[in-house]
C-alpha cells in the first residue's frame, strides 16, 4: 500500500492545498487526490515539483507500506 505523507510536509510548513496549488502550478486536484490518498496514481513531474518546493525526497511525499493479512 502506498501512503501519502503530504499532509505532514503540509503541516510543517503551514501551509493548505490552494496554497501549495498556486506555488507550484499543481492542480488543487491534483494535490487533493495525493493528499486524501485517493486516486490512481501520481505524476512523476508532480512529485518532481513538490520533492523541490519542500527540499525533500520522494521517500518524504509517499512510503511504501506492506500490506498484511490476518488470518
Amino acid at each position: 500500500m502506498i501512503q501519502s505523507k503530504l499532509s505532514i510536509l503540509m503541516a510543517n510548513k503551514r501551509i493548505n492545498i490552494s496554497e501549495l496549488s498556486r506555488d507550484t502550478g499543481i492542480s488543487r486536484n491534483a494535490l487533493s487526490n495525493l493528499y486524501n490518498e485517493k486516486g490512481k496514481g501520481v505524476n512523476f513531474e508532480t512529485l518532481d515539483i513538490l520533492c523541490e518546493y519542500f527540499g525533500c525526497n520522494i521517500e518524504d511525499i509517499i512510503k511504501f507500506k506492506k500490506n498484511t493479512v490476518e488470518e
